[in-house]
């Protein structure tokens, strides 16, 4: 039967990826839903578990939306104290907060700094020859978006693996991310696997072809511009060639998976 959503008056999002787990996130979603129970708070306060909210470095938290509260570094005692606290006085504790509305700033005790691509530069590259190259981001979070725009936009990309097979995108019938870890390129006649997603300590076999390494490159003997990953080793899994005659393709990779970094002094 689902959940009376009218009686809910608190909703707690239990941050479940990678680094909020092995901080112990189960235990602390355990101990909120235990208490909940017994307590008979269960119709009033939602607990949801979600992916990665991107705070891993105050790992375990919990968002909690009547107010848009961030609680950090969490335990199965904090998160009876803060389920108190909301449900008995409307309040959230806020030495436990990491962030909440309107405030001006981040309060981490832990807090990194934003990830900035790096411009780029010439380098002599052992399979492309002299290029200029830079590093982009390879969760799925931007892999899968760069695939399905590249699908969608610009037909004439494309992808050789490191073996030397080609899949041009005008081929393709259809790209799948339905697989926890696998994206798929399938045409009418072969189909592509690219290990994208994060790989759980239990499948160390697919370690080998997860993309861990995304360079994007411009060639200079050939004016070619697209995308180069590698795995954990940073051995070849596979370049991403665009069409020259598809600016908006290259444009997009510079402006969205980039952050506005652009080639030096050359127009693409």
């Amino acid at each position: 039967m689902g959940k009376s959503l009218e009686k809910v008056k608190h909703t707690f999002l239990f941050c479940d990826g990678g680094s909020c787990r092995k901080a112990g996130a189960e235990q602390v979603s355990r101990a909120a839903r235990l208490y909940l129970r017994n307590e008979e708070l269960w119709d009033e306060v939602h607990t949801i578990k979600t992916r990665c909210n991107g705070r891993c470095e105050d790992a375990p938290t919990c968002i909690v939306e009547d107010g848009h509260f961030w609680y950090k570094n969490l335990n199965p005692e904090k998160v009876v104290e803060l389920i108190k606290s909301h449900c008995e006085n409307g309040e959230p504790i806020e030495e436990y907060l990491v962030y909440a509305r309107e405030w001006e700033q981040v309060r981490s005790d832990n807090e990194r700094g934003t990830f900035k691509i790096k411009p780029f530069e010439w380098k002599d590259d052992p399979y492309l020859g002299r290029c200029q190259m830079t590093k982009g981001l390879s969760s799925d979070q931007y892999l899968h978006p760069l695939f399905d725009y590249l699908y969608r936009n610009a037909p004439s990309t494309v992808y050789e693996t490191a073996q030397g097979d080609q899949l041009t995108f005008s081929e393709l019938t259809e790209i799948r991310f339905e697989k926890d870890i696998e994206l798929e390129l399938i045409t009418e006649n072969k189909e592509i696997q690219l290990v994208i997603g994060p790989v759980r300590k239990d499948e160390p076999h697919l370690e080998k072809g997860k993309i861990r390494n995304t360079y994007y490159f411009y060639r200079e003997s050939t004016g070619q511009v697209g995308v180069r990953f590698s795995d954990k080793k940073n051995e070849l899994i596979g370049h991403l060639f665009l069409g020259t005659s598809e600016g908006n393709a290259w444009s997009y990779c510079t402006r969205v998976q980039l952050q506005n970094n652009k080639l030096q002094e050359v127009s693409v």
